[in-house]
């Protein structure tokens, strides 16, 4: 990737790159297409799972502590909707599409005019709810889903490990507004914290929070350790929380062990809860 012009803003360094695709194929299951106006995020989550993408550009900064936007993306976007098939597109797949600078770039915004009307099945997954702002747009998608990662209901241990990311009670609050609203949402609870949210306390109250909201659908995943990601997570332990470092490292290293342990853990905190969960680990 080409970098262009770059300003500090915030601890942020916010730079801009040519955009050569809007549209890309997705990984994901049960996702056709990827849209990803940005790259990099301001929130900063220690365990993010897009660390592997710092390698594809020519930033030096540690990640989450830069943002690149995409010059043309909008332009790109509207050539490529005319070549694309009908399918589910998922906004946000390696960046946040509503971390703080798209308030003022208004990236997101642009592409769901565009997405309006079109036979796609939009998707979004963030953990803003400036979301809101574009409530209107999503109104005018004929499949649109809006979903909110939530880790723990506990807003000062969230705030360790998503410094920038908006507060667990606002994201709550979006999801009760958007099904207020008829939007389909759901709630992204993962990773699920070891050792601060793997108990059947704090995941009962999270899950009666969701519940609360009416979200239609709620998928649960464990913390992963691939990649780029030990690194991050067993810095920020070992200067934060050094007593439960070997109980991370347990966890990394047994985890079949650990993900059989978290998902009895899981049953018994649903029981009576009658909510539409899925496990995907």
């Amino acid at each position: 990737m080409e970098l262009c012009q770059c300003a500090i803003s915030n601890d942020i360094k916010i730079g801009h790159i040519r955009c050569r695709n809007a549209i890309s194929p997705s990984k994901i299951p049960g996702v056709k297409y990827c849209l990803n106006p940005y790259v990099g995020c301001e929130h900063g989550c220690i365990y993010c799972y897009a660390v592997f993408m710092k390698r594809f550009t020519e930033h030096s900064e540690e990640w989450g502590k830069f943002v690149d936007t995409k010059l043309g993306f909008v332009k790109r976007l509207s050539v490529q909707l005319g070549e694309t098939k009908p399918g589910t597109l998922m906004l946000g797949t390696v960046t946040d599409a509503y971390q703080p600078l798209e308030a003022e770039m208004k990236l997101t915004r642009r592409c769901l005019e565009l997405l309006a009307g079109r036979d796609l099945e939009v998707h979004i997954q963030t953990k803003s709810d400036l979301v809101l702002r574009d409530l209107d747009l999503l109104k005018k998608i004929k499949n649109c889903w809006v979903g909110f990662t939530i880790t723990t209901p506990d807003q000062e241990m969230a705030r360790q490990f998503e410094p920038r990311a908006c507060e667990v009670s606002r994201r709550l609050k979006a999801l009760r507004i958007l099904n207020r609203n008829q939007i389909r949402t759901f709630a992204f609870v993962g990773p699920i914290l070891p050792a601060f949210s793997d108990n059947a306390e704090s995941l009962r109250e999270l899950f009666r929070e969701l519940k609360l909201t009416g979200t239609d659908k709620i998928y649960i995943d464990r913390m992963h350790y691939w990649g780029d990601r030990w690194m991050r997570i067993r810095s920020f332990v070992e200067n934060h929380h050094p007593q439960f470092l070997d109980y991370y490292q347990w966890s990394r290293n047994n985890y079949r062990q650990y993900s059989d342990k978290l998902k009895d853990i899981i049953r018994r905190s649903l029981i009576g809860m009658d909510l539409d969960c899925e496990v995907v680990f």
